[in-house]
């Protein structure tokens, strides 16, 4: 009962947000642009740490720039936390969502215990989809490589499965990464995007399959 947490908040307040992130939603409720992550990706990026087109790798690095710059980032993270609840908590009361948000509290504790202790799993059972699993990869990956004529592609590999898909003229519109190249990412290969829609298929259950395993 004394801990609170901003995230249910977030989530009662608008669960279609975009995002529940503490900085998108401080940035989109409260006007708090995220200027304390900027100056550390800033400084980075003038020290050599990361590259202009490396941002979103910033985090990785935040040890190598100056303490009071990270530490006016670890306050800015505070401060957002308090407004967003100094802001929310009421409103959620407000609309009758109290005891939605208590039940999410009292929820917090088992959910941090299970992390703790981990949860059962039928080892053997594993042993055996996983068997399946591999073979399963192994015969999207030889109907790729064939349908893609390209006997020795890497289907882990980005830049050959975007390589033989241009190659192939599989896709009608590639979106571009920031360095240009095209982009294999689930959100930019839509289905819509695909000439044949069985490679498209594979190639999802395929990477399913790489997630599974």
């Amino acid at each position: 009962e004394r801990c609170h947490d901003t995230l249910y908040l977030l989530s009662l307040h608008d669960p279609h947000a975009t995002s529940l992130s503490l900085k998108p939603a401080a940035e989109r409720l409260l006007g708090m642009a995220p200027e304390e992550r900027d100056e550390v990706a800033d400084w980075l990026i003038d020290n050599g740490y990361i590259k202009k087109n490396q941002r979103s790798k910033a985090g990785a690095f935040i040890s190598k720039a100056p303490g009071d710059l990270v530490g006016k980032y670890a306050n800015g993270d505070v401060i957002r936390t308090f407004k967003l609840f100094q802001l929310l908590y009421p409103q959620v009361l407000k609309r009758g969502m109290g005891e939605a948000y208590d039940r999410e509290r009292k929820l917090m504790p088992i959910l941090l215990e299970n992390e703790r202790r981990g949860i059962r799993c039928d080892q053997r059972q594993l042993e055996r989809d996983l068997k399946a699993y591999e073979e399963a990869t192994e015969i999207a990956d030889n109907w790729l490589r064939k349908r893609l004529k390209s006997k020795d592609m890497n289907v882990d590999s980005d830049d050959e499965v975007a390589a033989a898909l241009e190659k192939c003229n599989i896709i009608t519109e590639w979106v571009q990464t920031p360095s240009g190249k095209n982009s294999v990412a689930k959100k930019n290969l839509t289905v819509d995007k695909f000439r044949d829609k069985k490679v498209f298929a594979t190639l999802a259950y395929r990477n399913r399959l790489a997630t599974c395993m």
